[in-house]
């Protein structure tokens, strides 16, 4: 049965339900040019009647002498309130111990409140769990959780996490990683795991969960870089002239087309650059550069010589030949 100060919060809600439907009323009455409608007249009633009943309830809590709790009563009082909202299986009495020092409410604890991200999940153990009816205890696994701060501090006890955050710092490509820098990374995926749980309501991410999938996407960027030196075009031009004349013994014309292939197809490779990418061996964290592109003699010798040996004399007369064939056909046919 509801005590007295719960039946008078109860009609409290009630009267403020009852009193947004008469403003709803009056507000369709106005709408249709009317002072007052049979729905204003009833909603009116239900208010007036509410307000009698919790005046009526005031006045009995009013009499009811206050009951003060001991400061031993209202700690375990306010356990027992943060602990109906914590995740079903966490009964760690010094977790539940350090929540009440802090002087976390209930509330905070629902979804989007302040302690949200006070705690982390650290995977599952071995717990036990009391049955409704009969007082129980089942064996079963449970979430293995401890506060944020602790886990965040372990850091500079635990060499085992310091190595093997030092380890994934230094795979994703960071080879100078200090404690420092290893702590606070530490620092930002426990931080994030205790976010994700928003104290037992969202997803169960560990830490190291966390750790892996931040180096994981790190190690999936490898670092790249395009390098450009594109020559003036005179410098350009003067440089493939010369190569020509040591192949073909003579300087090509501005205007030949072969000489203006070769020229608009080397700029556009020296327009490319040179592109460097740069990964890091996962195992070993040593960075590991390949080069891609760039100009060389041997680049420029090659376009010459192709060109050339398919423009050569020879092979221009044959066509001119063959051409010369084809017209005498047609003008004999």
């Amino acid at each position: 049965m509801a005590t007295t100060k719960q039946q008078l919060e109860t009609e409290r809600e009630k009267l403020k339900k009852l009193e947004f439907i008469l403003e709803q009323a009056k507000q369709n009455a106005k709408r249709s040019g009317k002072t007052s409608t049979p729905a204003v007249k009833k909603a009116q009633d239900a208010v007036d009647a509410s307000r009698t009943r919790v005046s009526e309830i005031e006045k009995v809590v009013a009499k009811v002498p206050e009951t003060k709790l001991t400061p031993k009563q209202l700690k375990t009082v306010a356990k027992q309130e943060i602990q109906k909202e914590l995740p079903a299986g966490i009964y760690d009495e010094k977790i539940i111990n350090d929540l009440a020092v802090l002087g976390l409410t209930p509330e905070a604890f629902k979804v989007g409140g302040a302690g949200a991200g006070v705690l982390v999940y650290m995977g599952e153990k071995k717990g036990k769990v009391t049955t409704p009816v009969g007082g129980f205890v089942t064996p079963t696994k449970v979430a293995d959780v401890a506060l944020t701060n602790n886990v965040i501090q372990s850091f500079w006890t635990d060499s085992a996490i310091q190595k093997k955050v030092t380890s994934a710092l230094i795979a994703a490509g960071n080879s100078n990683a200090t404690q420092l820098d290893a702590f606070a990374t530490w620092q930002t995926v426990v931080s994030q795991s205790a976010q994700l749980y928003a104290a037992g309501k969202g997803p169960k991410f560990t830490p190291f969960d966390v750790l892996d999938m931040v180096m994981t996407k790190a190690k999936g960027k490898p670092d790249v870089t395009t390098y450009l030196d594109v020559p003036r075009q005179a410098e350009l031009k003067e440089k493939l002239k010369g190569r020509i004349f040591e192949y073909i013994q003579k300087e090509p014309d501005d205007k030949d087309p072969i000489f203006q292939n070769i020229l608009n197809d080397i700029k556009s490779i020296y327009e490319k650059g040179i592109t460097t990418t740069t990964t890091v061996d996962p195992k070993t964290g040593r960075k590991i550069v390949q080069q891609k592109g760039g100009v060389t003699d041997a680049l420029i010798a090659s376009k010459i010589k192709k060109a050339y040996d398919e423009n050569n004399v020879d092979f221009l007369e044959n066509k001119s030949l063959e051409a010369a064939d084809y017209f005498s056909q047609w003008m004999r046919s």
